[in-house]
């Protein structure tokens, strides 16, 4: 499913022929939503996913690169509502071994190991809730993938991080692609990929303050039911949310 998901960075074709809701109005990449009560609740954005591919069809064009941003709380059967795993998979301080990054079909695990994509770079960490980070670029495209594996325990600081991301609040100036190249990081897609944690902990997302809507998917159990208010206050088009287990 999440390869799926980032096929939609290396060339968009849509049809923008479909009426615009009459409930908004579209300025650049900046939305407007017209309020329909008063309230002293911040008005949800809503919009439909043509601001996106607009966005990713002019880097396109202009040879721009993409960027995805994956958020990895590590598995962990001490600090998380799930249902216990083996115990080196749901060690959620062991990268190694770790269910959703090093194991056999572990993010990092699937990305280092398909032909379709090089690794870049990949730091770890001492300190913090980030364990490692790395970054892959595909083959064919210029399309860069950032991973960052959080600790099993830290997953509240995760969700925070991935809000923040979408709506703005935490941005990036550079990458290094480890050529020597710095491009200018900023993220069309961001993927939440783990155990659903707003179902252990509590973590709102901000208000959008960048005006620019991005695509947003959240891979675990229920996302959709957790996930989609808390996107559409912070400008993410919730584009893949399971309603499974």
């Amino acid at each position: 499913m999440f390869l799926i998901v980032c096929t939609s960075l290396f060339a968009c074709k849509h049809d923008t022929s479909e009426a615009k809701s009459p409930e908004t109005i579209v300025q650049s990449d900046t939305i407007i939503v017209e309020d329909q009560q008063d309230t002293t609740e911040p008005t949800p954005w809503r919009f439909d996913r043509d601001l996106v591919l607009d966005r990713i069809d002019q880097k396109v064009k202009e040879g721009e690169s993409r960027f995805i941003h994956v958020f990895v709380p590590l598995c962990d059967n001490e600090h998380q509502g799930i249902v216990p795993v083996n115990s080196r998979l749901g060690d959620g301080l062991n990268l190694t071994t770790n269910l959703y990054w090093g194991a056999g079909y572990g993010v990092k695990t699937h990305f280092k190991r398909s032909p379709k994509w090089r690794m870049i770079s990949s730091d770890t960490y001492d300190n913090g809730a980030v364990m490692e980070r790395v970054l892959f670029e595909h083959v064919d495209s210029a399309v860069y993938l950032l991973a960052d594996a959080y600790r099993g325990d830290s997953m509240r600081q995760c969700l925070v991080d991935y809000f923040n991301t979408i709506s703005g609040v935490h941005r990036y100036d550079t990458i290094d692609t480890g050529e020597g190249v710095i491009v200018a990081f900023e993220p069309d897609l961001i993927v939440f990929n783990g155990h659903n944690g707003l179902m252990d902990v509590r973590a709102e997302a901000p208000r959008n303050v960048d005006g620019k809507a991005k695509d947003a998917a959240a891979i675990a159990c229920v996302s959709g039911v957790y996930f989609n208010s808390e996107l559409s206050k912070a400008g993410g088009y919730p584009l893949v949310m399971p309603n499974i287990c």
